[in-house]
């Protein structure tokens, strides 16, 4: 496959999967002649597309050429926060789990049975070929997320302000900041309840 027929599929996947309804994207680091760079690839079921780039954050994605443009849901992301588009993260239960493990946050174990009994409940309705969870069901989910992240937000509270202003943002714990993030994101993380794709 000559060099012109490579970029122009290049440029076809890549146009594919900005147009896709549901496109994941990851970035792992890797080593090119001895030097750190990032490989982000995009993909569907049917298409990925990967390259290697020297920056990181939305520098390096622009570099990509796929998340910049795209406008479908974000399906797994990879655990990085790109302002000001919101960005889902993969490892919300690696988080919890780190944090119900290492920090003993009961809120956190029981997000994880929640996050759980929501994939489950939906892959039976998706199973018995139905398009929504029913509407009492779904409130439920809502209400019991709700009540899990103020249960966070009461045992992990913002940092006190310092007597002496810092710039830049305050130092929070690892838990204030997964619960700052889960609540700014919560449309985004539980979306999956109610667009099955």
């Amino acid at each position: 496959m000559g060099a012109s027929h490579r970029a122009a599929t290049g440029t076809a996947i890549r146009g594919a999967l900005t147009q896709a309804r549901v496109t994941h994207f990851d970035e792992t680091g890797l080593r090119i002649e001895k030097k750190l760079q990032r490989r982000r690839p995009a993909s569907t079921a049917t298409l990925t597309c990967t390259s290697p780039q020297k920056k990181r954050g939305q520098e390096g994605m622009a570099q990509a050429g796929v998340l910049p443009h795209f406008n479908g849901r974000l399906g797994e992301l990879f655990h990085v926060w790109l302002s000001p588009r919101p960005v889902l993260t993969a490892h919300h239960l690696r988080e919890l789990t780190f944090l119900a493990e290492r920090h003993a946050q009961a809120w956190a174990q029981a997000m994880i049975t929640l996050l759980i009994e929501m994939k489950q409940a939906v892959g039976a309705v998706r199973e018995a070929g139905k398009a929504a969870l029913e509407e009492d069901t779904l409130r439920s989910f809502e209400e019991r997320d709700e009540a899990l992240l103020h249960q966070g937000e009461r045992a992990n509270p913002p940092p006190a302000p310092a007597e002496k202003p810092r710039r830049g943002r305050r130092k929070q714990t690892p838990a204030r900041n997964l619960l700052d993030r889960l609540r700014r994101y919560r449309e985004e993380t539980l979306a999956f309840l109610h667009d099955f794709a």
